[in-house]
């Protein structure tokens, strides 16, 4: 966590801080970045730097947390609809949405990039567990919605059904932002339809029945 001094900081030193360390790191990766340039670009001293941050991990953290917060206010909200179709067809626009919200922020792309690889070696980080979070919080308010219009399933626990989406949802956003900027409009609107597919029949209601075992 950033020290207290950086939340009272000028917004505009504030903005600077934050624009070159996402440029650093998204170039670079974590490994890569040089703490050093970070500081030097932004033209704060480097013993005016460590009044904000204790080093460079805590400014990354600071820096994934401000672009993961940045991108759950484009989507903390979810549309309202009155029946499943309507629900399933927000699903797909919301996709389309986050495909052009992140074509259109290349930095972010190669931040989430650099993220995604820490995951992989390190799953027990915490910027990893606030990724998951803030997945299973999003998963969790989609199936409630789509619950409460008949649009997804109640026959089983709620907590299984938000395992489930997710998982699915974590890799299909770990592929969208792999190939969101080398996809056309077109790829990137098919993958919108087919993933809500995949979704649509892992959860709507149906007739299956469980058989009772002797």
């Amino acid at each position: 966590m950033p020290r207290p001094r950086f939340a009272k900081l000028d917004p505009a030193k504030k903005k600077a801080i934050l624009a070159a360390a996402l440029e650093a790191f998204a170039l670079h990766g974590y490994e890569g970045a040089s703490y050093n340039q970070i500081i030097e670009k932004t033209g704060i001293s480097k013993g005016a730097m460590y009044y904000y941050f204790d080093d460079k991990e805590d400014l990354f953290a600071t820096v994934v947390r401000h672009e993961l917060e940045e991108i759950m206010q484009q989507f903390h909200e979810l549309p309202q609809v009155s029946s499943a179709e309507e629900f399933w067809q927000m699903l797909v626009g919301l996709l389309l949405q986050a495909q052009s919200y992140f074509a259109a922020a290349p930095m972010k792309i190669k931040l989430l990039r650099s993220l995604m690889k820490m995951r992989s070696e390190d799953r027990k980080s915490p910027l990893i567990q606030d990724l998951y979070e803030m997945g299973e919080r999003f998963s969790a308010q989609l199936i409630k919605q789509g619950q409460a219009i008949g649009a997804v399933r109640t026959d089983l626990p709620f907590g299984l059904l938000v395992g489930l989406v997710t998982a699915v949802d974590d890799a299909g956003d770990e592929w969208m932002i792999e190939h969101v900027d080398m996809s056309s409009v077109d790829e990137m609107g098919h993958y919108a339809e087919v993933y809500t597919d995949l979704l649509r029949r892992l959860l709507q209601p149906g007739e299956t029945k469980l058989k009772k075992t002797d």
